[in-house]
C-alpha cells in the first residue's frame, strides 16, 4: 500500500489519525508520538520485516540521542555535539540505503 493510494488515503490514514488524536487526548503528546512511531513500523512490516527493524533502529536511536541532548541543554557544546552525530548517522544510514546498490551496479 502506497501513501498515494486510495486504500492508504481513505482506509489507514483515517485510523491512524484518528489513533493518533485519541493518544493524545489519553496520554498527550507524548503517547501520541509513540502512536505514530508504532504506526509507522506496523506499516513498513506489511512490506518487509528487514525494513521494519531498520526503522525502529532509527527511530529508538533517535530518541536516545534526544534523551541525551535534554541530559546536557545546560552544556551546549555537549549537546551540539550528540545533534550532529546524530544527523550524522541519519545521514549516513540514508545514504548507505539509497545508494549502495546504485554504486554496486556502476561499479
Amino acid at each position: 500500500m502506497a501513501f498515494h493510494s486510495f486504500e492508504f488515503i481513505l482506509g489507514a490514514l483515517p485510523v491512524i489519525l484518528g489513533g493518533f488524536l485519541l493518544a493524545h487526548r489519553i496520554g498527550g503528546w507524548a503517547m501520541a508520538f509513540r502512536f505514530i512511531a508504532a504506526a509507522s513500523i506496523a506499516f513498513y512490516a506489511q512490506f518487509s520485516l528487514t525494513l521494519a527493524a531498520i526503522l525502529m533502529a532509527s527511530v529508538t536511536a533517535n530518541y536516545l540521542a534526544g534523551e541525551r541532548i535534554m541530559r546536557l541543554a545546560a552544556n551546549r557544546r555537549a549537546a551540539g555535539l550528540v545533534l550532529m552525530a546524530a544527523i550524522a548517522g541519519n545521514l549516513g544510514a540514508v545514504g548507505y540505503f539509497k545508494y549502495t546498490n546504485f554504486l554496486i551496479d556502476i561499479a
